[in-house]
């Protein structure tokens, strides 16, 4: 019997569903996040090596970050440090914000100016990113403590949209 009111059993609940899947998965992880972290908005890239690309899987923001979407990985900070270093990115700042994403006056007309991206690391390898965003200075070092956790949960969402492609 679940527990719908603690967000990982609710979490837990929607994975076990079977259709609408990955994306219930993906809503639920949302859901979770927002929860326990609190998120403005809220997206989850896979990375695809062999193309070359990091595709958008989920988005709360479609207008902004359209499901499906996909952008080149390159070579800014951004990849050196999510995909090279496996560490979480995080601006907390406007000023910095602005400097990485050039779409930031969208953002920060949605009150985004502050940003944290996680790896999802599975094997040694960043499978995708997690990716949140909220006012200016709201990821405190014990919200990305917090916010690591979530990367089991992410992973989890990933690989099953791995075994949808396969199957």
């Amino acid at each position: 019997m679940t527990n719908p009111t603690n967000p990982h059993a609710a979490f837990a609940a929607e994975l076990a569903k079977v259709s609408g899947q990955p994306q219930v998965a993906y809503a639920a992880l949302h859901e979770l996040t927002n929860r326990v972290i609190g998120t403005k908005l809220f997206t989850i890239l896979g990375l695809d090596y062999d193309a070359g690309v990091m595709r958008r899987l989920y988005s709360d923001n479609l207008e902004l970050y359209p499901v499906p979407g996909a952008d080149p990985i390159g070579d800014t900070v951004w990849e050196q440090t999510i995909i090279g270093k496996r560490e979480p990115l995080v601006l907390n700042s406007a000023e910095a914000l602005k400097a990485v994403l050039p779409e930031y006056p969208k953002l920060e007309a949605l009150g985004c100016k502050s940003m944290l991206n996680l790896p999802i690391v599975v094997f040694g390898t960043s499978i995708g990113t997690l990716n949140m965003l909220n006012v200016e200075g709201h990821f405190t070092a014990e919200r990305v403590a917090e916010a690591y956790a979530l990367t089991a949960a992410a992973a989890t969402c990933l690989l099953m949209t791995k075994e949808t492609a396969n199957g």
